[in-house]
């Protein structure tokens, strides 16, 4: 049980699917714009975060997964799909709370968007070995 000082925290859980076709479709942006959010299926886990690229904007829905990260299309930045860290920059890319229900929906939380600092990812040293 987590101490949160006596507050609820706030959730706002978007469906984005059936686990199965989560799984199948490995890779799909949900949301328009700036708003969007890139959800990945990638070994048995799946996670989300924003679409936008931090570095110059670009879709991150249209690059590929390599090695746990979503490759950006166009500068290569590699974003670890958990924490959203670019470990060779140093910068994160905000990430989502994802669930699987009971009944087997896909949610992101809207309300949980992160983004992580330096010193919280500082056990992720496999940059690109």
């Amino acid at each position: 049980m987590s101490d949160t000082g006596g507050l609820e925290q706030e959730h706002d859980w978007l469906d984005v699917g059936d686990v199965s076709d989560v799984v199948r479709r490995k890779k799909f942006v949900v949301g328009e714009e700036e708003s969007a959010i890139v959800v990945v299926a990638h070994e048995g886990c799946v996670y989300a975060m924003d679409n936008v690229c931090i570095h110059k904007g670009r879709e991150l829905g249209r690059g590929v997964v390599l090695r746990d990260r979503l490759v950006c299309p166009g500068h290569q930045w590699s974003f670890q799909l958990g924490t959203g860290w670019e470990a060779v920059k140093e910068r994160c890319q905000p990430t989502y709370a994802v669930r699987v229900t009971d009944d087997g929906r896909v949610e992101v939380d809207l309300a949980s968007r992160t983004v992580v600092f330096p010193d919280a990812v500082a056990s992720d040293t496999d940059v690109m070995s």
